[in-house]
């Protein structure tokens, strides 16, 4: 059995416990004009999880799009110095 999906499976049971244990704790979020009174934990611990998941997402994409524009230009600029050491050499042999 591959070992992503049995560490997805004891992620899911250690939740799902989390979960049960958590049923009848509850809480008051409050915001500048209204509140909010009487909601399960265990649903604002995965509401929080799941906000700061999606604002790492933009993050991860820019930060791969960077390391590709970084190598690109490394590969670039290497091509640029074999060109020019080339040049050298051929007007070196022209005279």
């Amino acid at each position: 059995m591959p070992w992503k999906y049995l560490g997805i499976i004891i992620c899911l049971v250690i939740l799902i416990i989390f979960i049960g244990f958590n049923l009848e704790n509850k809480a008051t979020v409050s915001f500048v004009f209204a509140s909010m009174t009487d909601i399960p934990v265990y649903f604002l611990i995965l509401f929080s999880f799941a906000v700061g998941a999606m604002v790492t997402i933009p993050v991860s994409i820019i930060s791969r799009q960077r390391k590709k524009n970084k190598k690109a230009k490394e590969v670039e600029d290497k091509k640029n110095k074999k060109e020019e050491k080339q040049l050298k050499k051929s007007k070196k042999n022209e005279e």
